[in-house]
């Protein structure tokens, strides 16, 4: 089987050349394309299982919508795109397999209309294009995650056709699918869209000039479409869109000094995200790197058309690449699958180029291909495994922490994984930082003393050696049996005692613990006013605090108690014993 590119002179494709009425590529291209993204989602099934609990950011994009939570941890760098995606199974409060056989079929849809764009320009390679990024371990892996830049990958993958395509023929309809693109990559990453635009604008600007001005207005209608909710959301929650973008801009560490190129290449084979001290370049990251920019070079030299397809891919990654390796301080695989799955689409131009040159070139491919295949899959299943036993130890915690709490309405802080176990528990979470402050907002020392005065169980979940003069070495403990996760312990206060408020400790700002002189065993006389650290007043803090981590009592109510499931009784008996709590 020989494939050439469309406008070389070679006897005969491996696809039908466009038609004269359409420029589309005969059935077989698209059922290519179809089967690669079935496969897809085949391979997710068969590698991973669909029990891998939820991790952080998972919850806060789920809890966004889900009935009865409070909306967590929302910073200014998220938008709300995947929180809108995943809204039909919040709504319904799935558990985490539902969420993961959701996503999974999403992502074999999203695969398919990506990459179809470019089947009138490459046939079956797109379908090949498609394959080399599904099935790598990182493309594998994000499949079934609660996370936002699979779908924005698969944005850019189809902006970045719709283009080359408008390019080739001049027509104007793929310039609805650039715009379409650029708005769907922003709403559920708008920075991403503007490294995108960038980048498209060059390739239109480098490969036909004339044609700009239109590129321009499509990616500028796109753009402002895309990024208006954010826009929205941060002029009301953090006054201007300044504020909230020099908010992201303290999150995401920009500006960091690491060589993260290093690092990226370091992960080659996982974690999914790890900054080490001196990473080292292995055989097989120097092999990857070596391979991709061979293939892409080897496509780059290609007849007409396949060069300037090449050409839109691997300007547009480049420009999406950039920013997380020069104004990133983080290290995290899913931050380059935009770029990834453009240079997908060079690698398999390259890959085709050198199939159509000889039998032997064909054969070099073909074992290519199931080395890479074997490979990811291997290394896919290994990283979730992982992820598996760390995200089901905190599921265990909160266990744990709901047969302490029993029946009762709960509260608690933890030092690590507050958004998992709260959606675990069905308690309020807060982060507790044993060491300095912590991330809770103006306000937000209140919580806990509220939550007591309320009726509510009160517990301090930590795994770390506790300070000499922590407060908590007055509370009761006991260790959560956890395998492999730890030594975690689960603090309750002592009843019959009281804690003393002071803002000089170093801990949760409580003191020790006394006898109590007063018949008062609740919580509520345990804990002070000023029990957890806190981030300056709004006044003094340079980026106010996301709303949604400090939940005024009043709001409380309504927000975190009510029916998740028709037959969730213990919501139910958690929402009797909290209006009996404030009746008294």
């Amino acid at each position: 089987m020989r494939i050439s590119p469309p406008d070389a002179p070679a006897p005969r494709a491996v696809d039908a050349t466009a038609s004269r009425s359409g420029g589309r590529r005969a059935p077989s291209a698209y059922a290519a394309l179809a089967a690669v993204a079935v496969a897809y989602v085949v391979a997710q099934l068969v590698v991973f299982t669909l029990d891998r609990p939820l991790s952080w950011d998972e919850v806060v994009y789920l809890s966004q919508t889900a009935p009865g939570e409070v909306a967590m941890d929302w910073v200014p760098q998220r938008a709300r795109g995947m929180a809108v995606l995943v809204a039909p199974v919040a709504l319904v409060h799935a558990a985490a397999p539902v969420v993961r056989a959701y996503l999974v079929v999403l992502s074999g849809l999203g695969l398919f209309l990506a990459f179809r764009p470019w089947v009138p320009l490459l046939g079956r390679v797109a379908a090949v294009a498609a394959g080399v990024f599904g099935f790598s371990w990182v493309g594998l892996y994000f499949g079934m995650e609660v996370f936002p830049n699979l779908p924005a990958a698969f944005a850019a993958v189809a902006a970045a056709g719709s283009l080359a395509g408008h390019l080739r023929s001049g027509r104007r309809r793929p310039l609805v699918g650039v715009a379409v693109g650029v708005a769907i990559l922003a709403v559920f990453r708008p920075a991403d869209s503007v490294w995108l635009a960038a980048g498209l604008t060059a390739a239109a600007t480098l490969l036909t000039p004339r044609r700009l001005p239109g590129v321009v207005a499509a990616l500028a209608i796109g753009g402002v479409v895309g990024w208006l909710p954010w826009l929205v959301e941060a002029t009301l929650r953090y006054g201007n869109p300044l504020s909230a973008l020099r908010g992201a801009e303290a999150e995401s560490l920009s500006s960091a000094s690491r060589d993260l190129l290093d690092q990226y290449l370091n992960l080659v084979e996982g974690p999914v995200s790890l900054i080490v001290t001196d990473p080292t370049l292995t055989y097989r990251g120097l092999a990857l790197l070596v391979g991709i920019a061979v293939f892409v070079a080897v496509a780059l030299t290609q007849p007409r058309l396949w060069r300037r397809v090449a050409t839109v891919a691997t300007v547009a990654a480049v420009t999406t690449l950039l920013p997380y390796l020069v104004l990133n301080g983080a290290a995290n695989l899913r931050y380059l699958l935009p770029a990834w799955a453009l240079t997908s689409v060079a690698v398999a131009v390259g890959l085709a180029a050198v199939a159509r040159t000889s039998r032997a070139g064909r054969a070099v491919v073909v074992v290519l291909i199931i080395v890479w295949g074997a490979w990811q899959a291997v290394v896919a299943s290994g990283n979730a495994q992982v992820a598996v036993i760390k995200q089901r130890g905190l599921h265990d915690l909160g266990a744990e922490l709901q047969a302490a709490a029993g029946e009762g309405p709960c509260a608690f802080v933890s030092e690590f994984g507050f958004p998992q176990l709260a959606w675990t528990t069905d308690c309020i979470g807060l982060e507790l930082d044993l060491y300095g402050a912590s991330g809770q907002c103006p306000g937000g020392s209140h919580d806990l003393a509220t939550l007591a005065r309320r009726g509510y169980d009160v517990f301090a979940l930590a795994r770390s050696p506790l300070p000499a003069d922590s407060p908590l070495r007055a509370w009761e403990s006991r260790r959560a049996a956890l395998r492999g996760f730890g030594p975690w312990r689960i603090y309750r206060p002592k009843p019959g005692l009281r804690i003393a408020s002071t803002a000089a400790s170093p801990v949760l700002g409580i003191a020790v613990a006394m006898p109590a002189s007063a018949g008062r065993a609740a919580a509520s006389a345990l804990i002070g006013t000023d029990a957890i650290p806190r981030l300056p007043d709004p006044g003094e803090a340079s980026v106010p605090c996301p709303l949604s981590r400090a939940p005024a009592p009043a709001e409380i109510a309504p927000l975190r108690i009510g029916p998740r499931l028709p037959g969730d009784t213990t919501t139910r008996r958690q929402l009797r014993r909290l209006d009996a709590a404030g009746a008294s």
